[in-house]
């Protein structure tokens, strides 16, 4: 099903970029699995495991990395929410922005 309202209008002569984002995650476990979304001793219980098992670049964390983690993200809404932003979500999903495509 098509809609033929637009979202957006490139005006003449404007050079338009598109970014891509990406999420990276470990393919056992499935996207968009959020620490900062458990309690925290459950979230100090699964960074102890990837830390143990060592298999990924997580495992590098130091101890208090979440601690820092959800100090910054408390800091980080805020200042989204003080700037008009209306988060849905009381946690991020974090991703990385990829190089432009200029067309």
């Amino acid at each position: 099903m098509e809609s033929s309202r637009t979202l957006y209008k490139k005006p003449k002569g404007t050079i338009h970029m598109s970014y891509t984002l990406y999420h990276y995650f470990d393919k056992d476990i499935g996207p968009f699995r959020n620490l900062s979304s458990l309690s925290i001793d459950e979230a100090f219980d699964v960074s102890r495991q990837i830390k143990q098992d060592g298999k990924m670049f997580a495992s590098q964390r130091s101890d208090d990395y979440m601690l820092i983690r959800r100090d910054l993200e408390r800091i980080a809404r805020g200042q989204f929410m003080a700037k008009g932003g209306k988060p849905k979500k009381f946690f991020p999903h974090y991703m990385t922005l990829g190089y432009p495509v200029i067309g």
